[in-house]
């Protein structure tokens, strides 16, 4: 019967080291803060570069469709509305990601606490068993 047990608890332990193992072992180096704070720079980042390129998109579209001259614009009022635009929705980024990055350190980290408690209820199957056989196995010198 403990050897089921062991081979089943071996398994689970196995199944998670393919799956979500990989990146739980490698995100768990941080602490909680430095994974978020890392995270949502990363997010920060790429949220800033497709606002440039819709800036980018915006200037075109006026432009060619519009039928504004480019030179008419005022480009003062045009940057405020665009700071305005980005400093929103990197705000609304950031707590998003904040929220999203936070829960998902919290799953990594219930993962492998799981982990350690199979192992060490394969360590409570097996331990018995090396002690019984430390007991029967002489060493004959």
């Amino acid at each position: 019967m403990h050897n089921q047990e062991k081979i089943i608890i071996m398994a689970k332990l196995a199944l998670y080291d393919k799956n979500e193992g990989k990146d739980d072992w490698k995100d768990n180096v941080f602490y909680r803060q430095d994974y978020i704070y890392s995270n949502n720079m990363k997010t920060r980042f790429y949220v800033f570069f497709g606002c440039v390129i819709l800036s980018a998109f915006y200037f075109l579209h006026m432009a060619a469709f519009q039928d504004v001259d480019i030179f008419s614009i005022d480009y003062r009022i045009e940057a405020i509305r665009l700071l305005v635009f980005f400093a929103v929705v990197l705000v609304g980024y950031t707590i998003i990601g904040t929220v999203l990055y936070t829960a998902r350190y919290v799953q990594k980290q219930k993962r492998i606490e799981k982990y350690f408690e199979l192992l060490d209820e394969l360590d409570d199957i097996t331990a018995p068993e090396s002690h019984e056989q430390g007991k029967t196995d002489k060493v004959e010198v």
